[in-house]
């Protein structure tokens, strides 16, 4: 079983004991001092874990497959072969992006391929775990 530090609301009153006691004051101050220096890593922590979650959060969304409006797909298939597939889905970005009444910034956006973000999300994932234990 893993040896646990008491919870940083309980380091405090245990260093104001040891204060008291038996050990010189110089090394319950370097207690302390690590007590704090662990409070605030425990903090960068948990805002690295929430940041890493919603990294995944949209990693994951961008390795769901979506699917083709048949009505449109042929013509479609044609304008890539003509334009390029990249131009043609920057170019609908855009036009997506300067529609009147449009919400900045809720335009779709070509990103990453989807290998690479599917990468990306298992990296996020392993890191996750790490940190949760």
């Amino acid at each position: 079983m893993k040896d646990e530090l008491p919870a940083p609301h309980c380091r405090r009153p245990l260093l104001e004991r040891l204060r008291h006691d038996i050990w010189p004051a110089s090394q319950v101050e370097d207690m302390a001092e690590a007590a704090d220096h662990i409070e605030s890593l425990e903090a960068k922590l948990e805002k690295a874990r929430e940041a890493l979650e919603v990294a995944l959060e949209s990693f994951e969304l961008a390795n769901s497959p979506s699917f083709a409006d048949p009505y449109i797909l042929v013509e479609l298939q044609a304008l890539c072969e003509r334009a390029g597939y990249g131009n043609v889905m920057a170019s609908a970005s855009e036009l997506w992006r300067t529609r009147e009444g449009t919400i900045k910034g809720s335009e779709f956006v070509a990103g990453p391929c989807r290998v690479t973000s599917e990468k990306a999300a298992a990296t996020v994932s392993e890191a996750l775990k790490e940190i949760s234990h």
